[in-house]
């Protein structure tokens, strides 16, 4: 077996970007904008299942506060097709289901970062719960710093309501995604752009 065939039979995820300063104190502010309170809890759990397994390295906190600048925003909307940025497919509808955008500053590392949910599928055909809580998981991994997976997992660019648990592997890439932006008195160094550095996790 050459070893390209080796390295496809390996269970991984895509390391996709690391986040600048804002994550600096452990700590990153999330706000819910234009949704129903049903829909808000739906994805309050979502948060939550990834605070359990970030915990006590990563946070995050929901802000509420019109003072306070948010570096995450969730919110319904269209969905650009033609966007490049991280989509996932859902098995159900069959269509793309969420969409996040990160904003990077001139060294290539996260300052912001939005989740849009489909109007189409959550708003419009009133997908279930189980549909919405899967694809914000997913997106929040998106958003963390994490790419797709190519084994059956929550960050599987397809994703059904039965992916619903944020894995050890999906917490182990978010922290070696930003483990320099958490180690402050280290340079930081953009995932994407050092070469040198293995763009994956293996599970």
């Amino acid at each position: 077996m050459n070893a390209s065939a080796q390295k496809s039979l390996i269970k991984s995820i895509e390391l996709c970007c690391t986040w600048d300063e804002q994550i600096y104190d452990g700590v990153l502010k999330y706000k819910l904008i234009n949704m129903q309170e049903e829909q808000r809890n739906e994805i309050r759990e979502a948060f939550d299942s990834w605070n359990s397994e970030l915990s006590p390295s990563l946070k995050l906190i929901e802000t509420q506060s019109i003072h306070e600048k948010p570096e995450i925003i969730v919110t319904f909307g269209d969905i650009d097709n033609g966007n490049t940025n991280q989509f996932v497919e859902n098995v159900e509808a069959g269509q793309i289901a969420g969409q996040s955008a990160n904003n990077l500053n001139q060294e290539g590392l996260i300052t912001n970062a939005t989740i849009i949910l489909s109007n189409e599928i959550f708003i419009y055909s009133k997908s279930d719960s189980n549909a919405l809580f899967s694809v914000v998981l997913h997106e929040i991994g998106h958003v963390l710093g994490l790419g797709h997976a190519n084994f059956d997992d929550l960050m599987n660019p397809v994703v059904s309501s039965d992916m619903d648990e944020v894995s050890l592997c999906d917490a182990n890439g978010v922290i070696k995604a930003n483990r320099m932006a958490m180690k402050k008195e280290e340079a930081l160094q953009p995932i994407q752009a050092n070469l040198d550095t293995k763009n994956t996790v293996d599970c």
